[in-house]
């Protein structure tokens, strides 16, 4: 199989494969970084402090299809279940010319949003954006998934979320909405 060429890849390095069922690893310091996502997201005190006391009972099943280029999502929580299909856009090996391809989706609170996805780092670190939420007002989710060993040996899941406000609330010192960013690590179930 020919890799792709360029740093957008529609297809995943044949050694990465994201499946499988995640559960979060949760300390101190993870409690403190979402505590500070949520609020700059926007989020209500109450919302975030069930968010905190239930965090370490979500569950993130990833199901990787097609050689990456759907990734399917399941993410479950007390609150209930999210499920998404990212479909990624870029060269895939035979043709290293494309065409941006977006998800749509009802997200956790019943938005319709819609998602644009792809693999970098020659296929090892998926990246994803969601756009269009209305709840954060043109505020955008961006998300990089990609696997680590740990120290133990073990392999980790990483996710990195980061929320960039709108360039309207960016320039608005009272703004709720700040830029913010959270690293969740799971370990398989």
């Amino acid at each position: 199989m020919d890799l792709p060429k360029g740093s957008r890849w529609a297809i995943a390095n044949p050694t990465t494969d994201l499946s499988g069922t995640w559960r979060p690893i949760i300390t101190d310091d993870f409690k403190r970084q979402y505590d500070e996502y949520l609020t700059n997201c926007g989020t209500t005190y109450v919302f975030r402090k069930v968010c905190l006391n239930f965090c370490s009972s979500t569950r993130e099943q990833i199901e990787q299809q097609d050689q990456g280029r759907v990734l399917k999502l399941t993410g479950s929580s007390p609150a209930g279940t999210w499920k998404r299909s990212l479909l990624s856009s870029g060269a895939d090996g035979a043709r290293n010319d494309f065409q941006a391809v977006q998800s749509e989706f009802l997200d956790p609170d019943k938005e319709l949003v819609k998602a644009e996805s792809w693999w970098e780092d020659e296929g090892r670190v998926h990246k994803s954006f969601l756009r269009g939420k209305p709840g954060v007002d043109g505020g955008e989710f961006e998300s990089q998934r990609y696997l680590e060993i740990a120290e133990d040996g073990t392999v980790v899941l990483v996710c990195e979320s980061t929320f960039h406000p709108s360039p309207r609330h960016l320039q608005q010192s009272d703004s709720k909405f700040k830029p913010a960013h959270v690293q969740w690590r799971y370990q398989k179930v």
